[in-house]
């Protein structure tokens, strides 16, 4: 078909628009038709309908079958920045609507959450948001800090609550500071005791989330060896709602926040030990996306994120940007 008939048949049908470059654009990403159907809350057939038609009218496969994933063809290569710049630009355009003369209400908001947290502040941003508007779509992200940053910096996340042993530096929002406890089994033994000592928690056996050993000296453990203690990681898990239920049911402790351990203590048979030594603070604070081109709705994900952490963070001195 030589091009003069390609741009008239497109005109004619109206095939090329916006819509499609958004479902090509998500299916390059994902490298895969079931998980851009996912995002795109579209079915399976449907994407792989439009994505024959945008084959055909391209000239090119766009995507072909690898190992374990679409495979982008160079063609695909090529376009995929432009695609990037295209459905930037649609969802500052007709992604969002106007709730007031300030109020600017996005269709999707991208959002980290670190992860022992996230019991009780993903519910609650999401109620926050969805509150605000029904039309709007909530992604959380479970990843380390130096994923966080690379996600805010090229702008494929919007905000992210994060935490660490420092205090807040330059563009990162206080939310909040929390003690370090130990979370055990009412029926652990260390249970009756004012606090666990030294020698007790070095003895005793504990559980760690999996991506808190990936590195060889995570920041908790440079914490704990620098006040003089040392943790046997018997177990590691990758999900921190499963090791509340670890702990109901064995002798292990586990080394988590105040506020992770009275959320689960209140549901589950759980006592909270205080260490026998001094530890710092942990501290929570939002980062949100600079490279976004849509700075007024990051904003207003990052209000909406505020407004859930606050009640939840009673001792936090919440500072506006």
């Amino acid at each position: 078909m030589s091009s003069p008939d390609l741009f008239q048949e497109c005109e004619r049908e109206e095939r090329i628009g916006l819509r499609l470059f958004t479902i090509l654009d998500t299916v390059l990403r994902e490298q895969s038709v079931s998980r851009a159907a996912v995002q795109l809350n579209m079915s399976q057939s449907g994407v792989s309908a439009i994505l024959a038609r945008l084959r055909d009218l391209l000239g090119d496969p766009l995507l072909v079958r690898g190992k374990n994933r679409l495979v982008p063809t160079e063609r695909a290569l090529e376009i995929t920045e432009s695609l990037s710049i295209i459905t930037g630009c649609a969802d500052l355009l007709t992604g969002r609507t106007q709730g007031g003369l300030n109020a600017i209400v996005p269709r999707k908001c991208l959002i980290a959450c670190v992860d022992e947290l996230s019991s009780f502040l993903v519910p609650a941003i999401t109620a926050e948001i969805l509150g605000s508007s029904e039309h709007t779509t909530v992604e959380f992200k479970s990843m380390d800090s130096s994923e966080v940053f690379e996600e805010l910096g090229s702008g494929r996340l919007d905000t992210a609550i994060v935490s660490g042993f420092e205090t807040c530096s330059t563009g990162q929002e206080f939310l909040g500071n929390d003690e370090l406890v130990c979370l055990m089994s009412d029926e652990n033994r260390l249970s009756r005791q004012s606090y666990v000592s030294s020698a007790e928690y070095g003895q005793s056996n504990q559980v760690v989330l999996a991506s808190n050993i990936r590195k060889p000296q995570p920041a908790l453990d440079v914490v704990l060896r620098n006040a003089g203690l040392w943790r046997r990681n018997t177990i590691a898990v990758p999900f921190v709602d499963v090791i509340p239920h670890l702990l109901e049911r064995s002798d292990l402790l586990f080394t988590t926040t105040r506020k992770f351990g009275e959320h689960y203590a209140a549901l589950l048979p759980l006592h909270i030990g205080r260490i026998d030594v001094t530890l710092p603070n942990v501290t929570y604070y939002q980062i949100t996306s600079v490279a976004a081109r849509d700075p007024l709705r990051v904003g207003w994900v990052a209000a909406k994120v505020r407004l859930a952490c606050a009640p939840r963070f009673a001792d936090a001195e919440v500072k506006e940007k």
